[in-house]
């Protein structure tokens, strides 16, 4: 769980890119300033997904299940596509894409959204057999 202060930089740093390359390099500038001090500055982590992500992500890389999305993605008058792809990145049940299809199914870029939950469902379903292949090997040995 992040404190209030890591949200905080989450959010302000993740905007970054919105201000171009000037916003990027003081992003990195921070970067490298609190990597090089004896205790870090900033919260790395904000850090480097500001350097790296959408504008839109900064709303749902806070939360890591559907239960926090479905929060923050209410059906609103227009969402854009990437706020539609931000959120579909940490959706993977079979439920989320059939709800995220009634709900957004209309808008434009929903059905690049929707691959994307399509592929994270069954990527989800894979890495839960290989891992459970993995930790019954090992009490094997």
């Amino acid at each position: 769980m992040n404190s209030c202060k890591e949200l905080v930089w989450e959010k302000i740093y993740s905007g970054v890119r919105t201000h171009g390359e000037s916003g990027w390099t003081a992003c990195w500038r921070a970067l490298t300033a609190s990597s090089a001090a004896p205790r870090p500055l900033y919260s790395h982590r904000a850090l480097l997904v500001a350097l790296a992500s959408p504008k839109d992500d900064w709303l749902f890389y806070r939360w890591r299940g559907a239960a926090g999305v479905w929060r923050v993605l209410r059906p609103q008058a227009v969402l854009p596509p990437a706020a539609l792809q931000a959120a579909a990145r940490c959706l993977y049940q079979p439920y989320d894409y059939y709800r995220f299809k009634e709900l957004f199914g209309d808008y434009r870029g929903a059905s690049t959204a929707l691959d994307t939950i399509a592929l994270n469902a069954a990527w989800v379903l894979r890495a839960d057999s290989d891992l459970l292949r993995y930790f019954t090997s090992l009490t094997q040995h």
